[in-house]
């Protein structure tokens, strides 16, 4: 069954935290069996992808945060070809998750002079990490 990317991405939203992954590999699994040449093909091209969003992210370390986006991107499409890898990605899920709530709970709690105060912090702590990153690649 040939689904859209669209309907693979609300698959795997609807799957179950901590298992989706695997749940994908299975599926990815299954069909690589009685694979034609156009889904070989398509296989292929799934993994230049990642590779290519690999490379595209590591070049992106230098600047806070978009490396995060591509790694996701890539680890997502090779979780497909892993069962090591989509284990992984189940972990990290469960523990992100966990991590997240208890931010969010920590956020919620704490006064609004204290959020303004982090807020500061971190976008000054952006702006000094990418001046200083733009001073290494021009030096």
């Amino acid at each position: 069954m040939h689904l859209t990317l669209k309907q693979r991405w609300q698959a795997m939203l609807k799957g179950r935290p901590g298992q989706r992954f695997q749940d994908r590999y299975m599926e990815a699994r299954k069909s690589r069996a009685d694979a034609s040449w156009g889904q070989k093909a398509r296989r292929v091209l799934r993994i230049l992808v990642a590779v290519v969003a690999i490379v595209i992210a590591v070049f992106l370390m230098v600047l806070p945060g978009p490396a995060v986006l591509f790694y996701f991107f890539a680890g997502t499409l090779l979780a497909s070809e892993s069962l090591y890898l989509a284990r992984l990605l189940d972990w990290l899920e469960v523990r992100l998750r966990a991590w997240w709530k208890w931010g969010k709970d920590r956020w919620g709690a704490t006064p609004a002079w204290g959020r303004a105060t982090l807020v500061t912090f971190v976008v000054c702590l952006s702006v000094t990490s990418t001046y200083l990153s733009y001073l290494l690649v021009t030096n």
